[in-house]
């Protein structure tokens, strides 16, 4: 068993955590989904993917510590050591996984954004307006997609080159300053699909509460902004420009995955949501009604109805369709 480092014990935890959380959201989701015979092919399936490269992404991670060559170590400092030392085996080993672990990582936040766009895109079809910005979105989100891909992959030519002599080549563009770049550009697009749900509030056939609630949800999105801002603090490295904090990196990316994960699912559980509410407030209006007296449904004969209720009542029909 490796004698694993605070750093790399913190990454594994974080790691374990967040892809536990990413599959319990999407699961719930479609429990849901099922249950309410409302299965949104596209956004679902989007969404499925983006599950699947974040399992690739964050196994690739565990894998290194826990089976991979070397002590499992993120920080870049000890590679100059190790290529002395060792001819780069476990060097090699963790850039190889930071090199495939990142495009997993980018194609997972891109599907997360396209699955939430889609979603958008069935719930607010009335307006041909939000429907341009929602396609517009959607194909910024691609290109940025395809941009930081290509990027990534040919960050030095020959490929090789980003493992055998650690991308610092001249040849290689600066990691740092890409990083810099992708994560201020994912942060505006982040923004942008905020923002597009709570423009179209006041047109949804909803009371005043059911929009702050509608709008407390969509705006649990944000978090995925500040884990952003705080990413963008972390692993820029102003004194070297060139390279990124990779510990910093890796688990602030997974947190960002798994937390992203959980908030474009967040929407598809209103239906639990209302469901909870009415259970409580039914509860206490019995408790309010009732009390402790022979009337109480806790105190009648079992078989038998309170007086006062009619033996054929109508439920309150529900306003709102599910989110």
């Amino acid at each position: 068993m490796k004698r694993l480092s605070k750093d790399t014990r913190v990454i594994l935890g974080t790691t374990i955590a967040m892809l536990s959380l990413a599959v319990v959201s999407v699961v719930v989701r479609f429990i849901v989904r099922f249950a309410n015979r409302k299965l949104l092919p596209l956004s679902d399936g989007l969404m499925l993917l983006a599950l699947i490269c974040l399992s690739a992404s964050g196994s690739m991670v565990i894998y290194y510590i826990v089976a991979g060559p070397g002590p499992g170590n993120f920080d870049i400092k000890t590679l100059p050591a190790n290529a002395a030392s060792e001819e780069m085996v476990w060097a090699k080993a963790l850039l190889h996984m930071l090199y495939a672990a990142n495009i997993f990582s980018l194609a997972a936040i891109t599907l997360i954004k396209l699955s939430l766009l889609a979603f958008f895109h069935t719930l607010f079809s009335v307006s041909d307006t939000f429907r341009w910005f929602n396609w517009l979105t959607a194909i910024l989100c691609i290109i940025w997609f395809i941009v930081f891909l290509l990027l990534d992959v040919f960050l030095c030519r020959p490929i090789h080159l980003i493992w055998d002599t650690m991308a610092s080549a001249k040849s290689c563009m600066p990691s740092g300053s890409l990083g810099l770049g992708m994560e201020l550009t994912n942060l505006f697009l982040d923004v942008m699909i905020i923002c597009l749900p709570l423009s179209m509030l006041k047109a949804l056939p909803l009371t005043v509460s059911q929009k702050c609630q509608v709008a407390f949800t969509f705006l649990l999105g944000g978090l995925v902004c500040i884990i952003s801002m705080v990413k963008l603090a972390f692993i820029w490295n102003a004194s070297d420009p060139r390279q990124r904090r990779s510990v910093q990196g890796v688990k602030l990316s997974i947190i960002q995955l798994g937390i992203a994960t959980l908030c474009a699912c967040l929407p598809t559980y209103a239906s639990l949501f209302r469901l909870a509410q009415r259970k409580l407030r039914s509860r206490s209006s019995d408790d309010n009604v009732y009390g402790e007296s022979p009337q109480s449904p806790y105190n009648r004969v079992p078989g038998t109805l309170p007086d006062d209720i009619p033996t054929n009542p109508t439920s309150d029909a529900m306003t709102t369709d599910d989110i």
